[in-house]
């Protein structure tokens, strides 16, 4: 049974993450982060919306696929922490962007921006960094192919 070129795209990127980085990777997990009992480092990867381009190039859709890397640290000091945060999302960005990905008519994905942040001490009783990173990737198939 074919498989959709969406699902495709984010189990490529998932095993990326999860070979390029030294994180736990998980895809599309609603619940939040245990930041007391999950294994840190952290990355969920969470699948987002398809836009569809039908004017680029005749016969073929270039569907631009958003996603979101949501990554979590812990370490014994804010600094260490910061520092950590810092170094998880630059590991992550070039883990995607020094990629050519192996899904036929899928691009290099594009960092388009993070936020980045210690959780308050309220929040957790540790220090804990927590980022959200948004990409998109450009798939271009025949028209009317949304899966292979």
């Amino acid at each position: 049974m074919p498989t959709a070129l969406r699902e495709l795209a984010l189990a490529a990127i998932a095993a990326r993450l999860g070979t390029n980085t030294t994180a736990t990777v998980e895809r599309a997990r609603r619940a939040a982060v245990d930041t007391k009992k999950d294994t840190l480092p952290h990355l969920n990867l969470l699948g987002g919306d398809l836009s569809d381009d039908i004017t680029a190039e005749p016969l073929h859709t270039h569907t631009t696929l958003s996603f979101t890397v949501v990554g979590h640290v812990r370490a014994r000091t804010d600094l260490a922490a910061e520092q950590a945060l810092s170094e998880l999302h630059a590991a992550t960005v070039a883990a995607l962007a020094t990629w050519e990905p192996a899904v036929d008519g899928m691009d290099t994905p594009i960092h388009e921006g993070a936020e980045l942040r210690l959780l308050d001490a309220e929040e957790s009783e540790h220090p804990v960094g927590r980022f959200e990173a948004r990409f998109n990737v450009l798939i271009v198939a025949p028209t009317g192919t949304l899966t292979a």
